[in-house]
């Protein structure tokens, strides 16, 4: 019951289990800081600063892989040393991908002119000395403001679609036929992508009787020219409404798809659809383990055969492990 519960939020139709909306001034803050900074901070006001507030237990590498965590975050406050260049060198990366729509204020200790300087260069919002006041707070929360204002168009907030990944415990479980029919059933309310990510044995589109001209092969190849338009060319569009990325009509290496492509797929995908489906394969490697990672769920389908959970529980344990949140259908 709490699998559905928590997809029928994700598909927005169950407004009760739905988390409250943010009002429209408030700013969704995430603080990527060093456990004893963390321990400075005076928990009891920041729920008073004029935005959802909370503390992040990790760096800039380990944020940057946690899909849902980043489609939450307006702005984004991060503990840096100015004097370490893998720091630097992380922080400008993060500036030119997710960065780009995530305003970040550099906090740091024993800030000087020249460290100043320095993270000023990484396109950042703002900087905030360690430890920082309450108004130096409130400040940097302002400036994220208007910085944020500046990259969002006249339209309002910029889309952050969730993602759902489904995955076979086993050959034949029905994945795919899971993820189809729930992207028909949730195209009625929201703007829906289904991405067939099995290159050696996708039919997602022969499930949906569509016949595509391009494939995720042609996006894929399109490295660093994929965006928003590329994507729409792509993308067959059935009755129902869901928008489609086929796999490949030719059988395909799996080795051709990198984590690098997935964290770029995702990006422009959650920009343009509310829910973003991925039918994934059965195969464990780096790039389906990021995508699985990025996903807000985990769709684990199996049958109840001795194989089947046998088989469901040992991807349960892994997922588990990495804290991926899973549900698990028969």
């Amino acid at each position: 019951m709490a699998m559905l519960a928590r997809l029928a939020a994700l598909a927005g139709r169950d407004k009760t289990a739905a988390a409250p909306p943010v009002e429209a001034g408030d700013l969704r803050v995430t603080m990527a800081l060093a456990p004893a900074t963390a321990a400075m901070l005076d928990q009891a006001h920041l729920g008073d600063m004029g935005a959802e507030i909370r503390v992040f237990d990790g760096g800039l590498d380990k944020l940057s892989a946690n899909g849902p965590m980043l489609r939450r975050t307006d702005l984004l406050i991060l503990e840096i040393d100015p004097g370490n260049a893998e720091q630097l060198a992380a922080l400008e990366d993060f500036a030119g991908s997710a960065g780009a729509r995530i305003p970040v204020v550099a906090a740091a200790h024993d800030l000087t002119v020249a460290a100043t300087r320095r993270l000023m260069r990484s396109s950042i919002a703002d900087v905030l000395p360690i430890p920082f006041s309450r108004e130096e707070l409130a400040q940097a929360l302002e400036t994220g403001r208007e910085r944020l204002g500046q990259l969002r168009t006249g339209s309002g907030p910029a889309r952050s679609g969730n993602v759902i990944a489904f995955q076979g415990a086993l050959g034949g479980a029905g994945t795919t036929m899971v993820a189809t029919q729930l992207a028909q059933i949730w195209s009625a309310e929201k703007k829906v992508l289904l991405i067939d990510l099995d290159l050696q044995r996708g039919n997602a589109a022969l499930y949906m009787n569509l016949k595509p001209r391009l494939s995720i092969a042609d996006l894929i190849e399109a490295d660093d020219r994929l965006d928003a338009e590329f994507l729409k060319m792509v993308l067959e569009r059935h009755q129902s409404g869901v928008s489609v990325i086929s796999s490949p009509s030719d059988m395909t290496s799996m080795d051709v798809v990198t984590p690098e492509f997935i964290d770029r797929l995702l990006d422009v995908a959650t920009q343009n659809f509310d829910l973003v489906l991925l039918d994934m394969p059965g195969v464990w490697m780096d790039w389906t383990a990021l995508a699985i990672q990025k996903a807000d769920l985990l769709m684990l389908v199996t049958q109840m055969t001795v194989s089947g959970v046998q088989q469901a529980r040992r991807q349960l344990d892994v997922c588990e492990a990495n804290a991926w949140a899973t549900g698990c259908g028969c």
